[in-house]
């Protein structure tokens, strides 16, 4: 699986990056501001629109919860990129292995935050539109990430807010340092930097490459010019 630029809607991977908690910054500015764009009202209505009647910001929380609403609107981003147009429904079919992903690294991220979400949902819209652009049928679920970055993330004893520049850290560090290496060190303690200083001018290339492209389709300004391992 690829992992370059992948075109991804700003107000929703906005929302994903932050705590969405009810005193969380992110959730008023869903409340005050998302909510009320054309765009995002687009794709929020059509994600409800098997509940029958158009509600309002209140009553959505109410009924689905900021999780309910999330996986809705994935699901349906996920739909379009899958067919090429945008349906009138959706279901939760297409986000089954996310929200697998997100449930293995609960207790290594932050509650109030969906970035191990955040990632899943990247690598799935990158995979639909690699597949759509070559022809090939796509999966509708798949391993989003290696049983060996499992193995890595087993080792972290901190919770983390990025758990997805983790994730996207130790499977470049693992494929060019090679496991045996990566969680020898992270059982000694070790810090992702010493591991970075061992790579190859090559794959210090590739993995930054890699910083640049993720944080630029989440649109995390801070990515070019603070890559984060």
């Amino acid at each position: 699986m690829a992992y370059g630029y992948v075109f991804l809607p700003l107000e929703f991977t906005s929302l994903l990056q932050m705590n969405m908690q009810t005193s969380g910054e992110g959730y008023n500015l869903l409340k005050r501001h998302f909510w009320y764009l054309p765009q995002f009202q687009s794709i929020a209505s059509r994600a409800t629109a098997d509940l029958g009647i158009k509600m309002s910001f209140e009553q959505t929380i109410n009924t689905l919860g900021w999780l309910g609403l999330r996986d809705r609107m994935a699901a349906y981003y996920l739909k379009h990129q899958l067919q090429g147009y945008y349906s009138e429904t959706t279901t939760l079919e297409l986000i089954e292995d996310i929200l697998e992903l997100e449930e293995r690294l609960k207790n290594i991220g932050l509650s109030g935050y969906s970035r191990a979400f955040l990632f899943g949902f990247y690598l799935k819209m990158g995979y639909f539109e690699e597949k759509m652009r070559s022809g090939v049928v796509a999966k509708k679920n798949m391993a989003l990430i290696s049983d060996d970055v499992f193995e890595a993330l087993s080792l972290v004893e901190k919770r983390v807010i990025g758990i997805d520049w983790l994730c996207l850290s130790l499977h470049y560090l693992l494929k060019s340092c090679g496991k045996e290496k990566v969680l020898k060190h992270l059982k000694k303690g070790g810090g992702f930097e010493s591991l970075k200083s061992e790579l190859s001018p090559q794959d210090e290339f590739l993995m930054t490459k890699a910083f640049l492209a993720y944080g630029a389709s989440i649109n995390h300004q801070e990515a070019f010019f603070n890559p984060t391992v």
